[in-house]
Parts: C-alpha cells; sequence; structure tokens
C-alpha cells in the first residue's frame, strides 16, 4: 500500500498539483480542503502532512499537528509546513523537536518541490528518537479529547483559509 501524504493547502489549485505529484511518484496524496477536516482524514491512516500556517508564530499548525496527534493517540505524523512569512528560529525548533516538522517550505515554492519535500517526510523510518514533548504534554500524557476542543478549532480553523 503507498503511502498516504496529506495536501492542506490553501490555493486549492496548488494543492491538487502537489497531490498529482505525489501520486506520479507512487504516493496517495490526498487533498483536504479545509483544516477542519485534517484530523478525519488523519484517523484513516496517514504517512505525512502538508499543512499551510499564514502565521509567522506557526501557531495554526502547531494547533493542527497537536490536534491529529492527539487523534491518531499520541502519534506524531511527519510533516511539511508552508509559510507565507519568515518564522522565528525558536518557533521553528518547537515544531521541528515536538511534531517532527521535517521541512519548512514558502508558499510560493514550486508545487513539485513541496511535493518532493512531503514525499520525503512520509519515508521516514517512524522513528521519535528526536521528539521532544513539552513537559505539560507529558505530565497530562494526551488526555485531552479531541471532541472536547472540536468547536473551538472548527471554528477558528474553517476560517484560516477564508479570503477576507
Amino acid at each position: 500500500m503507498a503511502p498516504r501524504v496529506l495536501v492542506c493547502i490553501e490555493d486549492n489549485g496548488v494543492a491538487h498539483v502537489v497531490a498529482a505529484r505525489l501520486m506520479k511518484d507512487g504516493v496517495d496524496g490526498v487533498v483536504v480542503d479545509k483544516p477542519s477536516r485534517l484530523i478525519e482524514e488523519a484517523k484513516k491512516g496517514v504517512a505525512a502532512l502538508a499543512v499551510q500556517d499564514r502565521y509567522p508564530s506557526g501557531e495554526l499548525a502547531q494547533t493542527l499537528l497537536r490536534q491529529v496527534r492527539v487523534a491518531r493517540h499520541n502519534e506524531v505524523v511527519p510533516a511539511i509546513v508552508l509559510l507565507t512569512a519568515d518564522m522565528a528560529a525558536v518557533d521553528r525548533t518547537v515544531l521541528e523537536k515536538q511534531y517532527r516538522v521535517k521541512e519548512f517550505i514558502r508558499i510560493t515554492e514550486n508545487p513539485i518541490r513541496i511535493a518532493q519535500a512531503a514525499q520525503a517526510a512520509a519515508g521516514t523510518d517512524g522513528q521519535d528518537d528526536d521528539l521532544i514533548l513539552h513537559p505539560d504534554e507529558r505530565a497530562n500524557e494526551f488526555d485531552i479529547s479531541v471532541d472536547s476542543v472540536a468547536a473551538h478549532i472548527n471554528e477558528a480553523l474553517d476560517d484560516s483559509f477564508d479570503s477576507d
């Protein structure tokens, strides 16, 4: 079975080009048109994620990746994050260490390059040796329920791709 990569990018055309390139290379590229649907798709199985964050702090990517991890019973899914602006090094480190973000790419990058990075993230061996959990996350052992914050997350994320 081909690895499954979820592509959640604001520009639907670019997302479909990325998914098509992934499929050409033998990876099951799935376009997720709304960030709030990413969690349900991730529950069906995923080898890597390609998500976009329009905020320079990385807070949207962090929220999405945390929700995917909780939904997958503490399984961290490798990801690439597409950025619209430069992200501070400290914010990058958090995403790299806590959420296994393999690469940060500008959204203006060529879709083929984005697909290559997503495919590389999907090809990881699944080792969590470099994963560093925040002390609060270690302490609660992910006892939060996705459903307990679903309404808040869906409200915040559904509007994230609206062009206002």
